[in-house]
C-alpha cells in the first residue's frame, strides 16, 4: 500500500486546495494526503484548513466511518492534545473529522477519514529525512502554489507522482497510479504522464 502526502505554504488558497483534495473520497483514496506538511505557520493552516472543510462539508458531508478506527483516531488525537491550540475538530453522534497539528516524530503515514494532520518543518533538509525512510512507499506528493519544489522536493529513486494541490485525486484516469498507468491502453500514446 502506498500514501500520498502534501507540503503547502500557510494561506487561506493552500488549505483551499488541500481540503478538496482531503474531501474527495473521504481520504480513502491512496492519493490523499495522509499529512499535510507546512513551510509556514502551521497553526495557521490547520485553523484555516479547519475553516474550509467546514465549509465543504456543507456541501459534500463526510460519509460512513468504520467503527474499527475509533481506536486509532482517539490516539492521534490524544498525541495532538499535548500541545495547546492542536486540535481543531467536529463532533456528531457517530462522525469525528478535522484537523490536528502534530510534531514531525509523531507523523503517521496512514489516512483517517477526513482527520488530517498538519506537521510543521522547517527546511527542506528536515522534509527530506523525513520522507528517506519511506520513499518506496510515496505514491503523490502535492505541492502548494507558494512552494519552490527545485527547492522542497528531494530527489528520490521511487520517483512518485508530483503534482498542484487540488489535484491530487484527479484526474480520475489518465495519470499514474502508485507509479504505473491505471489505463495502460490510454496513456500509451500520451507521453506527458510518463
Amino acid at each position: 500500500h502506498r500514501f500520498s502526502i502534501a507540503i503547502v505554504g500557510d494561506s487561506q488558497e493552500d488549505a483551499l486546495q488541500v481540503a478538496k483534495d482531503i474531501v474527495a473520497y473521504d481520504s480513502r483514496g491512496c492519493m490523499a494526503p495522509v499529512v499535510v506538511f507546512c513551510i509556514g505557520k502551521a497553526n495557521h493552516l490547520a485553523i484555516q484548513l479547519h475553516k474550509m472543510l467546514k465549509e465543504l462539508e456543507m456541501s459534500n458531508p463526510l460519509g460512513t466511518s468504520d467503527p474499527y478506527l475509533g481506536p486509532e483516531i482517539r490516539r492521534r488525537i490524544g498525541l495532538a492534545v499535548q500541545s495547546q491550540d492542536s486540535v481543531h475538530l467536529e463532533r456528531t453522534l457517530n462522525k469525528t473529522w478535522g484537523v490536528i497539528q502534530l510534531p514531525p516524530k509523531h507523523c503517521t503515514w496512514t489516512a483517517l477519514p477526513r482527520l488530517v494532520s498538519v506537521v510543521g518543518v522547517s527546511s527542506p533538509e528536515e522534509f527530506a529525512n523525513l520522507l528517506i525512510d519511506w520513499q518506496d512507499t510515496l505514491s503523490t506528493i502535492g505541492c502548494g502554489p507558494t512552494v519552490d519544489r527545485d527547492i522542497w522536493i528531494p530527489t528520490l529513486h521511487s520517483k512518485p507522482r508530483i503534482c498542484n494541490v487540488g489535484a491530487m485525486q484527479f484526474p480520475p484516469f489518465t495519470r499514474l497510479h502508485d507509479g504505473i498507468p491505471m489505463w495502460p491502453d490510454v496513456l500509451k500514446n500520451n507521453s506527458s504522464f510518463e
